[in-house]
């Protein structure tokens, strides 16, 4: 594998993690057409969020094989 498609592997992940931190059912949606505040939907979403963007902030090391 050339480094491109290693590159595009890994900003594919990283995309898909986005998309399921950002996931419209844990939050409020409102109809304001002005910037405003993203509310969580419960606590249980918030600290999913939470733990999701951990993992994504994280950073990765190479599996050891046993």
């Amino acid at each position: 594998m050339n480094k491109i498609e290693q590159e595009a592997i890994i900003l594919y992940s990283a995309w898909k993690m986005i998309d399921e931190m950002v996931n419209s059912a844990m939050f409020v949606i409102n109809n304001c057409t002005e910037p405003t505040q993203l509310m969580f939907k419960s606590g249980q979403n918030s600290r999913l969020f939470i733990i999701l963007l951990g993992d994504f902030l994280s950073q990765v090391r190479p599996c050891r094989r046993i």
